[in-house]
């Protein structure tokens, strides 16, 4: 099952030198709750509207492809690191940590659906390039 932060994946910071930007990344989803299963490699398309102005992902706008999604406040950790949860339609429920590595960032999202639980890690790293049509969406 693909989990994206868009999060059907998922993406950022404080500080110019360690923030994400608008733009194309190399995203790599790793299964951390099926470790046999080999990372999955995307590339995802960041739009400014889903970056705030400290380089951290917009939850609302990464979710909203789903109208029932409701975020919970978001928490600022250290200086690289982003906390936020959401529930969707009353049975999915999100609870998901960015941290920012420079340019890159990863994404260790956790979902829970009809009693299960899904746990992912995101490895995104910056393209040196823009946005594609073929590109999928965070």
């Amino acid at each position: 099952m693909r989990t994206t932060i868009s999060l059907s994946a998922l993406t950022l910071l404080c500080g110019l030198a360690s923030a994400a930007s608008p733009g194309a990344y190399s995203v790599v989803e790793n299964d951390l709750s099926s470790p046999a299963k080999p990372p999955k490699t995307y590339v995802n398309c960041l739009r400014a509207d889903q970056v705030d102005p400290r380089g951290f992902l917009v939850p609302e706008k990464t979710l909203a492809s789903d109208e029932t999604c409701k975020v919970s406040p978001a928490r600022a950790g250290e200086a690289s690191v982003f906390r936020w949860n959401a529930s969707c339609g009353g049975d999915t429920e999100y609870a998901v940590i960015q941290q920012n590595t420079g340019d890159d960032f990863e994404i260790d999202a956790t979902v829970g659906f009809a009693g299960a639980e899904i746990k992912a890690r995101f490895h995104a790293t910056r393209l040196d390039r823009a946005c594609r049509a073929d590109d999928d969406s965070f």
